[in-house]
């Protein structure tokens, strides 16, 4: 069940991408999980502002990591804050089951 959730944020995603001149799938796969579980965790709306405010790759943005900072000194400041957390973790954990 969730691998067919996170295949239809993608294809949301890959709308939106088309939509702002980037194609999604030529994206590092990194890349590309960061923005599926970033869907799948707050939705393809939200993932969607999140690409207009911050574009393809966030965190070459300093906008967006100096929020992200701020989250963790301050914690809990920042509903982005809390969502990269745990888009983090999901998209860590998988990283790591691969690697294993």
């Amino acid at each position: 069940m969730y691998g067919a959730l996170i295949q239809l944020n993608k294809d949301y995603l890959v709308e939106s991408f088309n939509k702002e001149g980037v194609e999604f799938n030529s994206l590092p796969k990194e890349i590309q999980q960061f923005w599926m579980y970033s869907s799948f965790n707050a939705g393809a709306g939200n993932a969607t502002k999140l690409l207009k405010a911050y574009g393809s790759d966030p965190f070459k943005n300093p906008d967006f990591v100096k929020r992200i900072e701020m989250y963790h000194k301050e914690e809990g400041s920042s509903n982005l804050g809390e969502w990269m957390e745990n888009v983090g973790r999901v998209v860590g954990g998988t990283e790591l089951t691969n690697l294993y």
